[in-house]
C-alpha cells in the first residue's frame, strides 16, 4: 500500500518498472562506449610507441654492423702492409635482408629503403663486401677484400 502511495506522490519513481530498466540500460551503454573510446586512444599510443621502438632497434643494429665493417677496414689500412684479418658480417639485421656496398670510401648498409653509411680511412679497396666472412688483407696500403 504505502508503494503505491509512493509511485503516485512522486509519479518518476517507480521500482522495477520498465523505465529504470531502460535508465540502467542506457547508462551503461554510455559508460561502456567511454571506456571503449579510452582504450582505444591508449592503444593508439602504445602501438606508436612500439613502432618507433622498433625503428630505433633496427637502426641501432644497422649502425653496429657499418660500425664494425668500417673499424675492420680502418684497422687492416692502419695496420700496414701485410696485416690480414677475418670480418664476419652477418646474413640478416633484426631478421630482415639488406644489402651492403663499397663507394668512394664509403660503407653502406641499405635496409628498408634507408642507407646507412660511413667513411673509411682507405680510399683504395679491392674486391667485394659479401654477408658471411670477408678476409681483408693490406697489400702496400691496397685493401684487398677476399
Amino acid at each position: 500500500m504505502n508503494r503505491k502511495k509512493l509511485e503516485s506522490n512522486t509519479g518518476w519513481l517507480r521500482f522495477g518498472g520498465s523505465g529504470a530498466k531502460a535508465q540502467v540500460a542506457i547508462e551503461f551503454m554510455v559508460i561502456f562506449a567511454i571506456f571503449l573510446v579510452a582504450v582505444t586512444i591508449s592503444l593508439f599510443f602504445v602501438w606508436e610507441n612500439a613502432s618507433e621502438m622498433n625503428t630505433a632497434a633496427i637502426e641501432s643494429e644497422t649502425r653496429v654492423v657499418v660500425n664494425a665493417i668500417a673499424g675492420k677496414l680502418d684497422t687492416v689500412y692502419l695496420e700496414g702492409d701485410g696485416f690480414s684479418t677475418n670480418l664476419t658480417v652477418p646474413q640478416l639485421i633484426s631478421g630482415m635482408n639488406y644489402t651492403l656496398e663499397l663507394t668512394a670510401g664509403t660503407v653502406w648498409v641499405t635496409l628498408e629503403n634507408r642507407s646507412y653509411g660511413r667513411v673509411v680511412l682507405p680510399s683504395n679497396i679491392s674486391g667485394t663486401l659479401r654477408k658471411g666472412v670477408n678476409i681483408l688483407r693490406n697489400s702496400n696500403g691496397m685493401i684487398v677484400i677476399s
